[in-house]
């Protein structure tokens, strides 16, 4: 019995937990601002613009569901996408910087007033996925931990 351990200590449970939060802060974002996630990126005449808005469409699904879907995965055995989530994380913020710059480039007004005025958005668009780096970094480091000492075991 003591050598059990408490269940949020357990990188599985934790992992899911950190996933089920991220879902849930980003959903409800979503569902207070609808506006600013469901649109047609395709009803902009411009090229460019259609192609960011279509990336950041992609990025906000990865970053609010597949990426919990990954961690829950994750805690049920399942390693084999640890290695896509540092890059999955990063598509939803450089896709908005990037229509940031292209909107300075063009217009030489940038429009990140939406951090100060929606402070949430600190929380989807810049925390989230530094969150999500740093448990991706701790858990390659587990599973390095965990593969060396089975190699220790065998041999």
């Amino acid at each position: 019995m003591a050598s059990q351990r408490r269940k949020l200590e357990r990188y599985e449970n934790l992992t899911t937990l950190i996933g089920a939060i991220i879902m849930l802060v980003f959903w409800l974002t979503i569902a207070t601002f609808p506006d600013f996630f469901f649109f047609n990126p395709f009803d902009n005449s411009d090229l460019l613009r259609r192609i960011e808005l279509t990336v950041s469409t992609i990025g906000w699904i990865i970053s609010s569901t597949l990426i919990p879907v990954i961690f829950y995965l994750y805690s049920h055995n399942s390693k084999r996408l640890l290695n896509v989530l540092p890059f999955l994380a990063l598509i939803w913020p450089a896709s908005l910087v990037v229509a940031q710059l292209t909107t300075y480039i063009r217009t030489g007004d940038i429009y990140a007033d939406y951090l100060i005025n929606f402070p949430i958005f600190i929380f989807t668009d810049i925390a989230i996925p530094i969150i999500v780096i740093v448990v991706w970094f701790d858990l390659k480091q587990t599973e390095i931990i965990k593969l060396s000492s089975s190699e220790l075991l065998s041999s």
